[in-house]
């Protein structure tokens, strides 16, 4: 599935699969459709260029847009599991 930026097309073999933000990228990809794992993502092609204040601010509006689209007892899911890996 892809999500149209205003210049580009991303597509969820361009997020991130290495690390912490990878590694919440593949449980949520097990617990979501594509269109709502590209919402919540937004912007993580670009995480491994962020500096610690923008990675922080990135997780932030992460958490709270899965928040929103989810619902806080399925976001809280899908952090303990990503925190237990």
């Amino acid at each position: 599935m892809k999500k149209e930026n205003n210049t580009s097309i991303i597509h969820i073999s361009d997020l991130p699969r290495t690390g912490r933000i990878g590694r919440f990228i593949k449980i949520l990809e097990k617990q979501v459709d594509e269109d709502t794992l590209l919402m919540i993502a937004e912007g993580a092609i670009s995480y491994d260029t962020m500096n610690d204040a923008q990675k922080a601010a990135w997780w932030k509006g992460a958490i709270e847009k899965m928040e929103n689209i989810l619902g806080k007892e399925v976001s809280v899911e899908i952090m303990h599991q990503c925190g237990a890996k």
